[in-house]
């Protein structure tokens, strides 16, 4: 299907001069207002400024007004170019500023082509009244509109794309949780990442609520809760009447997020009084829904004390972000939700991939120091399983594609021999052995001939995972220097690598998200994107090859959402795959070479977290020898050439990590 990029191409072709390409994206814009689905929701109607009854003279900034069900007026400037200046926005954020009979505006837009903007400009755009929202080449881009139609005809009206039908598992789901709200006003729904949570709550709350309605949408990050916001406009089939809240302009919980306040796709409200007033009336026709940030539930909980009514239903996204463990006088945003008498509402949905449930040894001891536990196996906080799909039974459905473990083994001595250029420049031999097993991963060489025998194509995009700023964007730099490495010609790939944290700002996050994307088969290229956490939740690329781990992952939850981007479907696809590398010591009893020491504890810490969210898992264990025999998802591959005399490494690496595998306490 076309995309937003293609209607860029086809304006820069048709009008070669900047101005006219200006005048022509404004029309395009105000159709993209008046067909997306969640604009065509919150606004009521979108008039060209020359076409608008309350215009007072010429454009000075403002291009296009629209005005909201409530009555309420914004104004939208339209920019076709590639940077924004402040100097291109003064003159709108000026006139914008003004009344107009009257009446200021309470929403301000604008619509970019945009993929950079300057520290001024930004800064111009933060923390003002009335809020601007910033809709840029990537938000144009998820815009829910068939592209195709203005490609054949520019004059012709756009159309949105069509709405999302559930599957039959999501129909099964859906049905089995509004079977448990019979019986129970709080549950559960666990299912596998990439199997549709997102659409299966959208029309379970159509049906709990409806119209007339309401709704309360909670996420952990911004960037979660813009990208749901997008999703329930897209496809809905009652009438929605979308409200966002946001505590700050920058919300997390160590999660990364980049996306800040004026990137949300309508305003967000950071005031509980704002809320009430907003969203207290009913709304004949349509259901009224609350997008909220846990961070910022106290603000929902404010505005339901000033007389916000009762929600029907709440859904809890990313639930398992919610339990955690606090002092029994201290309160936290996230564990606001479970309580009846701060969020009023009848019934509650926790929704995960991944729930997290607290040891009993842990319980006991925090009921002993006056500590509160939320843990997603108290009913009373999250209510019963009302449905489970897991990763096992969505592979065998073919939902979801397999994985593969591939863990690199390259000795210290042959890291030492091949490589001492970049050893000569100071580089951390366990560094440098890390860089080449991934690369090596990714180009699936296989000095053997066996493991990729049945998926010989290279790998062309992958995400790696580093647990600090500092060491993705190191990693990356070594990417880069390594591809120059004669000892590696045999690669035959081309690897690039880029970095992403969560201070590198929406329009870069999204930049190499599109980036990552790029289909680089035919170029025999592979995008690899660094990044330090800020990738685990919320993206999707569902060509995604593998995921990488450099460093020691501590949270399961991490390891396992991580997985569950590997693992989405795409065309052509038969496993994803998570690489490990390993850098096996020199001189040390083989006994003691792969025991499970720091060099070691990641590949141990992704096992047991695959081990505690697959049911296979075990399975796979029982069926283990120490023959080299074994046929299942996890495989050692040495780095460097068959007969090289690092072989008996290899050979020893591999059963060290079977020996590791089958001491696993599977009464754990």
């Amino acid at each position: 299907m076309s995309g937003f990029a293609d209607v860029y191409q086809s304006l820069c072709e048709r009008y070669p001069d900047e101005r006219d390409r200006g005048r022509a994206f404004e029309p395009l814009v105000t159709k993209v207002l008046r067909s997306d689905p969640l604009y065509k929701a919150h606004f009521a109607e979108v008039w060209p400024w020359n076409e608008w009854p309350g215009r007072d003279g010429g454009d000075i900034g403002i291009d296009i007004v629209a005005q909201r069900h409530d009555g309420g007026l914004a104004a939208i400037q339209c920019k076709c170019q590639d940077r924004i200046d402040k100097h291109h926005i003064n003159s709108f954020l000026s006139e914008s500023q003004r009344r107009l009979l009257g009446e200021p505006y309470v929403e301000r837009y604008i619509f970019t082509t945009a993929t950079e903007w300057s520290d001024n400009a930004e800064r111009a755009i933060s923390r003002i009244d009335p809020p601007v929202q910033r809709v840029d080449f990537f938000g144009l881009d998820g815009a829910t509109i068939d592209w195709s139609t203005y490609l054949q005809d520019e004059f012709a009206p756009l159309s949105a794309q069509p709405r999302k039908q559930l599957r039959p598992h999501q129909v099964k789901a859906a049905r089995d949780v509004l079977a448990g709200f019979e019986a129970n006003d709080r549950g559960k729904l666990i299912m596998a990442c990439g199997t549709g949570k997102t659409l299966t709550a959208l029309r379970i709350a159509e049906q709990v609520a409806g119209i007339g309605g309401r709704v309360l949408f909670a996420a952990p990050s911004l960037s979660l809760l813009a990208q749901s916001m997008r999703e329930w406009g897209a496809d809905a089939e009652t009438f929605l009447r979308a409200f966002a809240v946001c505590s700050d302009t920058k919300v997390g919980r160590n999660d990364g997020d980049s996306t800040r306040i004026y990137d949300m796709p309508i305003p967000a409200t950071t005031d509980a009084n704002a809320l009430f007033n907003s969203a207290r009336s009913g709304a004949p026709g349509r259901m009224t829904v609350v997008f909220t940030t846990y961070q910022s539930m106290q603000v929902v909980a404010n505005a339901q004390q000033l007389g916000l009514p009762e929600f029907d239903l709440v859904v809890c996204d990313e639930a398992h972000r919610t339990t955690g463990a606090l002092r029994a006088d201290e309160g936290s945003s996230f564990l606001l939700v479970h309580d009846d008498q701060e969020i009023h509402a009848s019934k509650r949905l926790y929704m995960t991939a991944t729930p997290r449930i607290y040891a009993e040894s842990a319980k006991v001891k925090a009921k002993e120091e006056d500590i509160l536990v939320a843990s997603m196996d108290n009913e009373a906080q999250y209510g019963p399983e009302f449905h489970r799909l897991s990763f096992a039974e969505a592979v065998e459905a073919d939902l979801l594609s397999d994985y593969k473990v591939t863990i690199l083994a390259i000795s210290e001595k042959q890291i030492a021999r091949d490589h001492q250029k970049l050893l000569s420049e100071g580089e951390a031999l366990a560094d440098v052995g890390r860089v080449i097993g991934c690369l090596n991963g990714l180009a699936k060489i296989d000095p053997e001939g066996e493991e990729f025998k049945d998926d010989p194509e290279p790998m062309t995009r992958a995400v790696a995972f580093s647990n600090t700023i500092r060491y993705s964007k190191h990693f990356v730099n070594l990417v880069k220097r390594e591809q120059d490495d004669a000892a590696l010609a045999e690669r035959k790939l081309d690897i690039l690598g880029e970095h992403v944290d969560g201070k590198s700002g929406i329009l870069e996050r999204d930049r190499l998200l599109t980036w990552l994307r790029e289909d680089m088969t035919m170029a025999q290229r592979c995008h690899v994107l660094s990044n330090a956490r800020c990738l685990t939740e919320g993206i999707d690329v569902p060509a995604l090859d593998a995921v990488l781990f450099l460093q020691p992952r501590k949270s399961q939850i991490d390891v396992v959402q991580a997985v569950g981007r590997v693992m989405r479907k795409a065309e052509g696809k038969k496993y994803g795959y998570i690489i490990l590398p390993v850098v096996v010591p020199s001189g040390n009893d083989p006994e003691r070479a792969l025991d499970r020491n720091d060099a070691y504890s990641h590949v141990w810490e992704v096992l047991q977290a695959l081990r505690a969210h697959d049911e296979r898992f075990d399975a796979y264990i029982n069926k283990l020898d120490l023959n080299r025999s074994h046929d299942g998802p996890i495989s050692v591959i040495g780095v460097g050439t068959k007969g090289d005399e690092e072989e008996d490494v290899w050979e020893e690496a591999d059963t060290r990590i079977t020996q590791g595998l089958l001491d696993f306490d599977l009464g754990e």
